[in-house]
């Protein structure tokens, strides 16, 4: 039985977007029009279950939920620079694009998609995009350590938003940049697959 897409898009943004205290218009909209079927290379039957999704970067998209739900905390709105770090399976991409933001993508992992700008590189020192500041920095999966690079890449005043994985679980985070400085606040825990370039160094005691 085939699956009527919109209607499911429909679905998804009701039962697993609104229902987890995400408003924010422009990013509902957003979602609604961005088809997230054809994102996957799975099966496209499930591209609206409360599921991680494979693309073919080898990189996943988030569950609606938690990516809705850091993209809101994240507030890019149009006009905004926004940085998409590990973002090669490019739905995050699409939404902020969507939004109205001017999006740079950078991944080890080689892609493409109309009206984003696409660098492959160190997600780690971001030095392909040394020098350049972003009004919102989205780390399109969840790490367990975070390069201070990450925080330079980021305009006085803006954001860096990201999932930090500790003792098995992941949480969202928002840090605010305010000169050299930073503050931030844990949001929510979620379960999101990891950027394994950012796994932390085991250290091995004899």
């Amino acid at each position: 039985m085939s699956v009527d897409f919109k209607i499911a898009r429909k679905n998804m943004l009701e039962s697993q977007v609104r229902t987890n205290d995400v408003s924010d218009k422009k990013l509902i909209e957003a979602i609604l029009k961005t088809p997230r079927e054809e994102f996957t290379n799975g099966d496209k039957n499930f591209a609206y279950a409360e599921i991680e999704l494979p693309t073919a970067s080898g990189r996943n998209i988030m569950k609606a939920r938690d990516f809705s739900k850091l993209a809101q905390a994240a507030g890019v709105t149009a006009n905004d620079e926004v940085l998409v770090i590990g973002g090669a399976s490019l739905y995050s991409a699409a939404i902020f694009a969507e939004v109205g933001a001017k999006v740079t993508v950078i991944d080890t992992i080689d892609c493409a998609y109309d009206g984003v700008t696409v660098v492959k590189g160190d997600i780690a020192t971001l030095k392909e995009v040394s020098g350049k500041k972003f009004d919102v920095v989205f780390v399109d999966g969840a790490v367990e350590t975070i390069p201070v690079e990450w925080f330079a890449a980021v305009k006085d005043g803006g954001n860096l938003a990201l999932f930090k994985y500790e003792n098995g679980r992941s949480s969202g985070h928002l840090y605010v940049i305010s000169g050299n400085t930073h503050s931030y606040r844990s949001l929510f825990e979620a379960n999101v697959s990891k950027l394994p370039e950012l796994n932390a160094k085991r250290e091995f005691v004899f």
